[in-house]
């Protein structure tokens, strides 16, 4: 029984550690079509893990690609909430950036830390091909086709094979790489001089000096012209030659979209500001907007209905004709708040646990175990004492076992709360406060 008691408390201890955070998926607005959505969205379903989610990739309309903070990667239905299928345990640590390929039934990935890039094949669950590329930036990944994979690490741009990874071809550059972005048959670089470079796998169509910077971004919207954002200017090229054939001046842009008329354009900006600008007549229609803080993640567009996600966690649904507010859902904070000392916030938006928290965490654990290892070590100890001082038929020696017994016992006793005292400051530090 006393083995048994420290069994179950270890277990219990492992099991706490293991079962904190959940995720509530308020609405469905981001599988079923948009245009549905004038009306303020009903909460479909709600499931809790016993993991926290790191990232959530969309697959198709229904299933989407699941990491967790604890290296668990599954498919989610995202009609139900439920997993489908079985869990798998890939390095998560590896993996800074992700583009699924939908066609192949997998994705590929890039780590900058590990210095690799991989393919991973949803149906085995386990890893295609991998492949050691040094100087690999953060947006350098992108999906050319069925058949090649795109990387850019600072000087080089690569094509590989999605079946083996092998490198088809390469170009180089002097100066470094910023970005790296697919729109149709085209690839588009940015370079640290500011240069705008199009090519395709084995030729460079052009190149045009904008200025560009780490923030600027490529807006894939129209067949023939390309948008570019930098900064307060949306700038459109010609996709055939570069040529610059208008510019639209405004706020610091966060996002784009072409309205279905292919005449008006809505440009969001860092500030939750919203405007719609007609490229025919140049006329401007400022959106008369609550004030909601910084908008946090990039708004979804269909039809007439912009839903903006806001970092104070409050999504509002804006009918873009007239910039009316739909509707608005409030879901919380929009980063929870790390306990015992302030986050960081990460450039992905995730939050950075400090690592201070690390080490209290890492402590805590080490600590309800190596208690509990030790609790159930003096206890079988105190159960040999006893055990002699059962079978002994020397006064003296069962008055020695007697007293070593109750001795250890105590000490067992101390280690258990010990212990427990370690599990309660580690199930702390997963807790969320207001």
């Amino acid at each position: 029984m006393r083995y048994a008691t420290h069994f179950i408390f270890l277990f219990t201890a492992f099991w706490f550690y293991g079962c904190y955070g959940s995720v509530i998926l308020d609405t469905e607005w981001v599988r079923q079509p948009l245009g549905s959505l004038s009306q303020k969205p009903n909460l479909k379903w709600e499931e809790k893990f016993n993991e926290p989610f790191k990232d959530v990739f969309p697959i198709n309309d229904s299933m989407a690609l699941v990491f967790t903070h604890r290296s668990t990667a599954f498919i989610l239905n995202s009609l139900s909430g439920k997993q489908e299928g079985s869990k798998w345990h890939p390095n998560l640590r590896k993996f800074s950036n992700v583009k699924i390929h939908t066609t192949e039934n997998g994705f590929v990935f890039t780590s900058r830390k590990g210095e690799l890039v991989g393919f991973y094949d949803l149906y085995l669950g386990k890893q295609r091909w991998k492949r050691t590329e040094k100087g690999l930036i953060g947006s350098g990944l992108a999906i050319m086709n069925d058949s090649q994979v795109v990387i850019a690490t600072r000087n080089k741009v690569k094509f590989l094979s999605v079946d083996s990874g092998d490198l088809i071809t390469e170009w180089k550059y002097r100066q470094g790489i910023l970005s790296l972005q697919h729109d149709g048959k085209f690839l588009f670089v940015i370079q640290d001089n500011g240069i705008l470079q199009a090519l395709e796998i084995d030729k460079l169509i052009w190149e045009a000096d904008l200025g560009l910077t780490h923030e600027s971004k490529i807006v894939n919207a129209w067949d023939s012209r390309l948008g570019v954002v930098n900064n307060e200017s949306l700038v459109f090229l010609n996709k055939g030659n570069g040529e610059i054939i208008d510019e639209i001046n405004w706020e610091p842009i966060a996002d784009v979209f072409l309205m279905p008329d292919q005449d008006n354009i809505i440009l969001v900006s860092k500030n939750g500001n919203m405007v719609s600008v007609s490229q025919t007549t140049g006329e401007k229609t400022e959106f008369d907007l609550p004030d909601y803080s910084l908008v946090k993640h990039a708004p979804i567009y269909s039809r007439n209905l912009c839903i903006i996600p806001f970092a104070d966690g409050t999504l509002t649904g804006i009918y873009i004709k007239n910039g009316s507010l739909e509707w608005q859902i409030e879901t919380g904070s929009g980063s929870p708040r790390d306990t015992l000392s302030q986050v960081s916030p990460a450039p992905s938006g995730i939050p950075q646990i400090l690592f201070k928290k690390k080490v209290i965490r890492a402590a805590s654990f080490t600590g309800v175990v190596s208690f509990a290892g030790l609790a159930w070590y003096f206890q079988s100890k105190a159960a040999q004492h006893f055990d002699n001082y059962i079978h002994s038929g020397d006064p003296n020696e069962m008055s020695s076992e007697w007293n070593r017994t109750q001795e250890l016992d105590k000490m067992s006793g101390w280690m258990v709360v010990l212990s427990q005292v370690c599990s309660q400051i580690l199930i702390l530090t997963y807790v969320e406060h207001e």
